[in-house]
């Protein structure tokens, strides 16, 4: 056929040109026409095949890497500073952390504080509420309205301290607190409460010498009956000084209980240039004895508010002896060695 013809003559064309058909494996002609030229050796390369629309180009050569030239010393200084400064940054951060949480918890120990004070002022309240109740039951009674008012009229201030008197007078003296009670005698029980009964701070310097007939009941210092809240020993010390500016060499006092007339003996051992005479308020006291009072003592004080009998102090009158003579409406030793001091200071 043409065709077929054309094709031989193609491939026999090329092939004597030692080129032959493309059929994977390139071949070299090795005779005339018609010949299929033999297998080409293996030491030759294999013509690769030309390459893909698709595949990608191979990368650039990567230019030459430059080096970086060293900061300057400004940079580097600066750098120093940025890093400090974050440093310090973070330290603040911290103490700021830990001063919250110490707050915190400063917070809440307040938090509890309060709530414990809270607790003390109800039960503050509660108590209170029941003295009064408790007083105000007492006062309902005319017995014991008459019994309350007389314990008033001695420094005590509440059922409590009542209460802890008449324990107090009962254990030590059972037989004339009972007659008093049972007798409904309230003169009795006055003279008994005034003269057994001491009302006291719980002070070192306020307690009552050990062979004292007193009783003690413990109240606020202020009301303490030896020192009135004040250093006794300084007050009779000022006392002393204020008598020897004077000129005076001997003071009688009428009255007081025996707890304080121990206690100025006491306080008195020591001191030279002034005598103390302590004269009891109600013990007899004849007319004679009391103007030889009057005659040997500079000052004379009647101690008004203590245990002292209208039959003892009516005997000191004006105008008998040399004696000056002065009434103390004060009940404690501090107040009275106070009045006394001013009272002999105005001259």
């Amino acid at each position: 056929m043409a065709g077929s013809d054309e094709e031989l003559d193609f491939e026999s064309m090329m092939a004597m040109d030692g080129v032959v058909a493309y059929s994977g494996v390139a071949r070299k002609s090795t005779g005339g026409p018609g010949k299929r030229p033999s297998p080409a050796p293996k030491s030759e390369a294999r013509r690769p095949s030309p390459p893909s629309s698709s595949a990608k180009p191979p990368p650039a050569p990567a230019a030459a890497k430059t080096a970086r030239p060293a900061p300057s010393p400004e940079v580097s200084k600066l750098r120093a500073r940025v890093a400090a400064a974050e440093q310090r940054a973070a330290a603040a951060e911290e103490g700021r952390a830990a001063a919250e949480a110490r707050e915190a918890k400063q917070s809440e120990k307040l938090r509890v504080l309060a709530a414990d004070r809270d607790g003390l002022d109800r039960r503050q309240r509660e108590l209170a509420d029941q003295l009064k109740q408790a007083n105000a039951e007492l006062e309902e009674r005319p017995a014991a309205t008459e019994l309350v008012a007389l314990f008033r009229r001695r420094g005590l201030a509440t059922a409590v301290e009542d209460a802890s008197a008449l324990g107090r007078l009962l254990d030590a003296r059972p037989e004339d607190l009972l007659s008093a009670l049972s007798l409904s005698n309230p003169e009795l029980l006055r003279q008994l409460l005034e003269d057994r009964l001491l009302l006291s701070c719980g002070a070192e310097q306020c307690a009552p010498e050990d062979d004292a007939p007193q009783v003690v009941v413990k109240v606020p210092s202020a009301r303490c009956e030896i020192c009135g809240g004040s250093n006794i020993r300084a007050k009779f010390r000022a006392f002393v000084e204020a008598a020897a500016r004077a000129d005076l060499e001997r003071i009688a006092i009428v009255g007081g209980s025996p707890a304080y007339r121990k206690k100025l003996r006491s306080l008195a051992a020591d001191v030279k240039g002034l005598r103390l005479d302590l004269i009891s308020g109600t013990q007899r006291r004849p007319k004679h004895k009391a103007e030889a009072d009057m005659r040997r003592a500079d000052v004379l004080i009647i101690w008004g508010p203590t245990l002292l009998d209208h039959s003892t102090s009516d005997n000191y009158r004006p105008g008998v002896g040399r004696a000056r003579l002065h009434t103390v409406h004060e009940r404690g030793i501090t107040r009275m060695l106070d009045e006394v001091r001013q009272f002999i200071a105005q001259d």
